[in-house]
């Protein structure tokens, strides 16, 4: 189903996964807050780091790994097989 998704979804957009640098600022880490909904797109989640379940986004769960296979994982981090993190890029320049 993720490949099928995907290819559809890149039809469209981009595909799960994909990293892409906006020029603003973000004020909040919640993705509902207000500010967040009217600058990100649908969809579409702040690199900082942050821990979630495999079973809300699951496609990209599948894309970065869970637990101790997760891609971005820090090394202080303990994640549980159902959990993965977001890479960090906070204070980073992306090429």
């Amino acid at each position: 189903m993720a490949v099928f998704y995907n290819k559809e979804r890149g039809k469209l957009g981009s595909l799960s996964g994909t990293i892409i640098s906006f020029s603003r600022q973000l004020l909040s880490n919640d993705p509902v807050d207000s500010d967040n909904k009217k600058i990100l797109p649908a969809g579409y989640l702040r690199c900082d780091g942050s821990v979630l379940f495999a079973t809300e986004y699951p496609v990209l769960a599948e894309v970065l790994g869970t637990g101790g296979e997760c891609k971005f994982k820090k090394e202080t981090q303990f994640l549980e097989n159902n959990q993965f993190q977001l890479p960090d890029l906070r204070n980073k320049h992306i090429r």
